[in-house]
């Protein structure tokens, strides 16, 4: 099989547009200044979408501490009572291991009659430091249900930057 021979102008192009393409393509090193912009722009939009998303999700992680301890509370407020027919009025009795200060929240809790029914209650409140946050608060009262003497519990959440909510008749408000 013979090889043809091919001319200049085969390898070349006419008018030499095809040399001169190949060596403009591979004559810059870097990126545009458009090409530079445009990646900038797309990163900022970007971001400008996941940014609250995030902020959100470490709002509500915190408020997850609050929500746990709060609810804990109410239970170990539950067993207090089975062992001593009466409901604690400090932390450190309950022995939860709950601090009653943290980063983001400070807790109290306290017993008291209520005004309603004159069983006993206790309330809980987890009160934030940072006016970002929720507050929440917390309630376990005594009641009869049948022959028996029980506990009920209940949870409720307060709005951003506000107060503890209060309780009335064993309801969120």
């Amino acid at each position: 099989m013979a090889m043809q021979k091919h001319s200049q102008t085969d390898w070349i192009g006419k008018n030499g547009l095809w040399l001169r393409y190949l060596l403009h393509c591979h004559n810059h090193p870097g990126f545009t200044l458009i090409e530079l912009l445009v990646t900038i722009v797309v990163i900022g939009i970007l971001s400008a979408i996941a940014l609250p998303s995030v902020i959100s999700r470490a709002q509500k992680a915190k408020e997850a501490e609050a929500r746990m301890y709060v609810a804990s509370v109410n239970k170990g407020q539950q067993v207090y009572y089975l062992e001593y027919s009466r409901f604690s009025s400090s932390m450190n009795s309950l022995g939860v291991g709950i601090p009653s200060v943290t980063k983001h929240y400070r807790y109290q809790t306290q017993e008291g009659n209520d005004a309603g029914s004159g069983g006993l209650v206790a309330l809980t409140e987890a009160s934030q430091l940072n006016v970002e946050l929720r507050p929440f608060s917390g309630q376990v009262w005594t009641g009869v249900g049948g022959n028996d003497a029980l506990t009920t519990s209940i949870f409720c959440e307060g709005n951003v930057g506000g107060v503890p909510p209060e309780i009335v008749n064993h309801q969120c408000p």
